[in-house]
């Protein structure tokens, strides 16, 4: 037989402690870091700076309305939290699906106070947190908003640190998207923190234009494809994900999909001057909106494959005048790519600031599965933030869309002024994870190293030092212990490639008396009710299945148990033979690969024992007896109390007056075994009452535990 148990899942993170109140960068106590997570959606962080100076650059509090914009555009099995940020970091909403209400949060995040300085690093490490708290995949990401550069004062020396937070970031493969609000915060110090993590930065010139800023975040950190021109009608392909109509300045009216064209109720969110009607899975065919004459209109769709950079390349740094490699690959899964890699062109462009193009667009080409160009950085007097927009380009049913994927880039003045080209070594999977049980060796999986394709290298980890020649390939069997391995390589003109592979192994712990085994209490065959014990198992974290062999017994004799509830019992037959009868539970955690557990289970079956189906009596008045005999169907002498009960007929005896119990034999009557005994049971039969059949029962008790008990029917004629 199986079972299945539920139990509350307590997986083993190293960072935090999921559903606890944790402490900020800055110290400050926090809501939940997550809610009603949605474990198949894609994870999204709003970060929010809410310090003095923002008073001054977004007066009108235009951030909120971005905030409430970006939620109109997720799916509802995302996940969004939000957190704001000045000296200290908070969550306003912690980290939970979508779902189909999103109104609330452009009034919640308006009524917050805006004070402090600001402090990147206790906000993004309170992202961190958040994201590991949500088993954040990679891909996940950070949308900021901040109007200047950090700014700690006195806590430098106490606040944590940003380096090793955007280590965690870009090792995890988590992007941060920064908006830099006004000229201040469009740095390059601001430029390398998102560079760190893959991200990109998007300079916003005013608050007047922060909401459209955040649509532009927002569609790419989603990975929308975007209509170039009005997108009023638009033809969607089949296995599309979402389709979203972005309007601003007019109601959203009504959209319309394909077939018969009825209308179609979307999920609906107004954020400041804007409306978001999103239609989660769309059905293939044209699509519909009728917005207002004169309102702007953007059609988003979400489609099957997405861009990704070939690390390295570009570098996140280049002289003056140096040449850049771009390199970018199309993913997805195999049909959607298939679909699309011969109707798809890609090209790229340098932005410097908001929207300043250095130079005509770049065209990618493809070699093999990579889409590849070169450029030449410009000449600046002194550190320069640029965005790399790579763009892949699809015509559709008459209309053109882009998906996009911006990367951040800093150029030094003074040509070769930068360190090595870096090497673009790929690990593979990006973490490492297993289970095990509490108590036994970490397991070890393999992690496969490829090298740089260009150059040979000397790989150290902590396994020893390895070469890899140009594109090789590598398989390390690492041992899961502790939360990272390191991995480093260099070659001979000094340049270095490090990474950490995040580590995380799961215990499962199987606790309980009955994990040394299940040992029933000794009971006779054939016993009333037969005998139980409790389970007393407890799996942590997971789901527990529990399988059940026969219990073997002398001459090949078999035993069954079954589980009721939380508690296995066993009825032994009368005809089955006395002794040890023994099996064992097969435990196993649902889904999971891990040895089966094996808890032994032992009955010994005492031989049947005595139990009369019932007792008559009969007679005419006065005192009427017959001897009754009985044992106790369980091991051991237990203490023993006799309760008869009242005899029912044309008249009813009562046992207080006329019915006794009187032990026989020289037997005291106090405890009773397997061996058989006999008590008297005696009747006084009055003159008054009338003839007839009179029935009740003659009860047994354990004095202990009363529900353990022998019930005995007794019937009594009496004749007149």
């Amino acid at each position: 037989m199986g079972l299945r148990l539920r139990f509350r899942a307590r997986r083993r993170l190293p960072i935090f402690l999921i559903g606890a109140l944790v402490a900020a960068g800055g110290g400050c106590a926090t809501a939940p870091l997550t809610g009603s997570l949605n474990p198949g959606g894609r994870r999204l962080v709003l970060l929010l700076d809410s310090s003095t100076s923002m008073r001054r650059t977004d007066p009108s509090r235009v951030g909120p309305q971005g905030a409430q914009l970006v939620l109109g555009l997720v799916g509802s099995d995302d996940n969004v939290g939000v957190i704001t940020y000045a000296k200290y970091a908070t969550v306003q909403r912690p980290l939970r699906a979508a779902g189909t209400n999103r109104g609330g949060l452009q009034a919640q995040l308006s009524g917050l106070s805006r004070n402090g300085i600001t402090d990147f690093a206790s906000g993004l490490a309170l992202s961190r947190d958040m994201l590991e708290a949500g088993r954040a995949p990679p891909g996940s990401a950070v949308i900021l908003l901040t109007d200047g550069v950090p700014y700690r004062g006195r806590r430098r020396a106490r606040g944590p640190a940003l380096k090793p937070i955007l280590d965690e970031f870009a090792s995890k493969g988590w992007r941060i998207f920064a908006l830099a609000l006004g000229e201040e915060a469009a740095t390059p110090f601001l430029s390398r923190i998102v560079a760190a993590t893959g991200g990109a930065v998007f300079p916003v010139a005013d608050a007047d234009r922060l909401a459209p800023a955040f649509a532009e975040v927002a569609t790419e950190a989603l990975g929308y494809l975007r209509a170039e021109k009005a997108g009023r009608e638009v033809e969607v392909v089949p296995h599309t994900g979402r389709l979203a109509f972005l309007v601003q300045g007019a109601e959203l009216g009504t959209i319309t999909g394909p077939g018969e064209g009825a209308a179609v109720e979307p999920i609906q969110t107004t954020a400041g001057p804007f409306q978001v009607g999103l239609v989660e899975d769309p059905a293939a065919g044209k699509w519909s909106l009728d917005a207002p004459a004169g309102a702007e209109v953007v059609a988003l769709i979400e489609p099957s494959f997405g861009i990704e950079f070939v690390e390295g390349r570009p570098p996140e740094r280049l002289g003056s005048r140096e040449e850049g490699q771009i390199a970018v690959r199309l993913v997805g899964s195999a049909d959607g790519l298939a679909k699309v890699r011969g109707r798809v062109h890609l090209r790229a462009r340098l932005v410097l600031g908001a929207d300043r193009s250095l130079g005509p667009p770049l065209t990618l080409k493809r070699e093999g599965d990579v889409f590849q160009a070169s450029f030449r950085a410009p000449t600046v007097p002194k550190e320069t933030a640029l965005s790399l927009v790579v763009e892949a380009v699809l015509a559709e049913g008459g209309r053109t869309f882009v998906l996009k994927r911006t990367l951040a880039l800093t150029v030094l003045p003074g040509e070769g002024k930068r360190a090595p080209v870096p090497l673009a070594l790929s690990v593979n999977p990006k973490g490492l994870s297993g289970v095990a049980w509490a108590g036994d060796p970490a397991p070890t999986v393999d992690l496969t190293v490829t090298g740089d394709p260009e150059r040979g290298v000397q790989l150290e980890t902590p396994l020893g030092t390895r070469a890899l020649a140009p594109g090789a390939k590598t398989t390390l069997r690492v041992p899961l212990r502790g939360t990272s391995l390191a991995l480093s390589a260099k070659t001979e003109d000094g340049a270095t490639w490090s990474a950490r592979v995040p580590v995380s192994l799961t215990r499962y712990r199987l606790s309980g008396p009955a994990t040394k085994g299940l040992i029933f209490g000794d009971v006779a065959a054939g016993a009333p009710g037969g005998v139980s014990i409790p389970l007393g198992l407890t799996l942590s974290p997971g789901e527990l299945a529990l399988e059940f062999s026969p219990l073997a017994g002398p001459a090949g004799a078999k035993l069954t148990v079954v589980l009721e509830g939380n508690t296995l019992r066993c009825e032994p037959g009368r005809e089955l033979p006395a002794g040890d009868y023994l099996g064992q539970a097969t435990v196993r955690v649902v889904g999971l690969s891990l040895t089966a557990k094996r808890i032994p289970i032992r009955i010994k079956l005492l031989p049947a024992v005595h139990a009369p189906s019932a007792v008559r009596l009969r007679g005419r008045w006065g005192w009427v007896s017959t001897a009754v005999e009985i044992a106790w169907p369980r091991g051991g002498d237990v203490a023993v109390s006799f309760e008869p009960s009242a005899l029912r007929g044309p008249a009813v005896i009562q046992p207080a007056f006329d019915l006794r119990v009187r032990p026989l034999d020289g037997w005291d009557g106090v405890r009773l075994g397997a061996r058989t005994r006999r008590v008297a049971l005696s009747v006084y039969l009055s003159s008054d009452l009338p003839a007839g059949s009179y029935t009740g029962t003659l009860v047994v008790l354990d004095a202990k535990a009363p529900k353990q008990r022998l019930e005995i029917p007794v019937t009594l004629t009496l004749e007149r």
